[in-house]
């Protein structure tokens, strides 16, 4: 070993730089925040949530290589509620023009990736009234819920 390892006086300088690398990565992992922007009453108790998850760090909650490979599962944006029923959901694409790539199968379930440094909207019609809970579900980033009350 003593082949590989460098000179005594530059362990120091090699320990500092191996450290700062770990603590800049971990700087940089995914801090995801659910945020509710919106919520509209489109008639008889059906309402439109709007959601936006907004990752502040530098790493996406999953990377490009394990989206290619399926490595894992991705993250996951969830609607449920005792009372509310979700007719559709899909990602919001245009906001001011109130554009919608909605979800055939299962739209109170959104598998989604948050980028680095980014956001991603989505928008759900629930039928129904009182609570209803959002839970974001990640495998990297951290998991996180709102509860809103649909009046």
């Amino acid at each position: 070993m003593s082949s590989r390892l460098g000179a005594p006086f530059t362990i120091k300088d090699l320990v500092h730089r191996n450290a700062m690398v770990v603590i800049f990565s971990a700087k940089h992992v995914p801090d995801v925040a659910l945020e509710v922007t919106e919520i509209k009453s489109m008639g008889k108790n059906l309402y439109r949530v709007r959601t936006r998850l907004a990752n502040g760090r530098a790493m996406p909650s999953m990377s490009a290589v394990a989206q290619k490979v399926n490595l894992h599962p991705k993250d996951t944006l969830k609607v449920s509620g005792k009372n509310a029923k979700v007719v559709a959901g899909g990602l919001l694409t245009d906001p001011y023009h109130d554009q919608v790539a909605y979800k055939r199968h299962r739209p109170e379930i959104q598998f989604l990736v948050v980028p680095g440094f980014g956001k991603i909207e989505h928008e759900f019609l629930v039928e129904g009234k009182g609570p209803i809970t959002i839970n974001f579900v990640s495998r990297w980033a951290a998991n996180t819920s709102k509860t809103v009350e649909l009046k």
